[in-house]
């Protein structure tokens, strides 16, 4: 079974410029997930797919490969399966992929391992990374959505929910291009602390990595 890595990093951003390569500790974002990836050794090849050639000579110095993502799947609108089906067009070769996105810069080597082991040794179809949530969520028109508003629970009473976190997101290749989903068939999860779940959407969650880094 062949195990690629692959990292989406488009150049624009609407949020922060070039929010892919923003410095986190004087080590781009992109640096923060390609690492942990490299150092868990669970991949027989590490994927970048980007239209932007700044990001692409700051992937191919960590050591990685560079897929030239079309204009057509980096756009705003454009989705990650868009870009994950050319990747797989243009490059054939992977049983499974992990998709891992540049926006988690808490990545640890050792979930990707466990991600590695549910889709390699015990033949899952797709493993991605959650978190454990205990919030009592409400829809806009006040509807309780996972509680009963009655009886609400107590804390310790409840095991909570999963929340995905973003990290990673593992499949077969067939499940993408078969059924044109990431998550589905036989799947599993790989719950990580919630500590490590903070995901760069805008200028101040980078300021708050910043912040972050220095208890970790």
């Amino acid at each position: 079974m062949v195990f690629w890595g692959l990292v989406l990093a488009r150049g624009s951003s609407k949020s922060i410029p070039h929010k892919n390569i923003q410095l986190l500790d004087n080590k781009p974002l992109i640096g923060w997930v390609l690492e942990p990836m490299k150092n868990s050794a669970v991949f027989d090849d590490i994927w970048v797919s980007t239209d932007d050639k700044q990001i692409a000579s700051i992937a191919q110095s960590y050591g990685v490969k560079v897929h030239d993502r079309s204009q057509e799947s980096a756009t705003d609108s454009s989705s990650s399966l868009a870009a994950i089906l050319e990747f797989i067009k243009t490059h054939r070769g992977a049983d499974q992929i992990c998709l891992v996105q540049c926006t988690s810069p808490f990545l640890r080597e050792q979930y990707l391992k466990s991600a590695y082991h549910l889709m390699i040794d015990q033949k899952y179809d797709s493993v991605f990374s959650v978190y454990r949530s205990h919030c009592l969520r409400w829809s806009i028109g006040l509807n309780a959505l996972n509680f009963d508003e009655h009886c609400r629970p107590r804390r310790q009473d409840w095991t909570g929910e999963y929340v995905e976190s973003g990290h990673f997101y593992c499949f077969t290749t067939a499940l993408v291009q078969n059924d044109g989903i990431l998550q589905g068939g036989k799947c599993g999860v790989i719950e990580i602390p919630k500590k490590f779940c903070l995901e760069i959407d805008d200028m101040f969650d980078l300021q708050l990595a910043k912040y972050y880094r220095n208890f970790f």
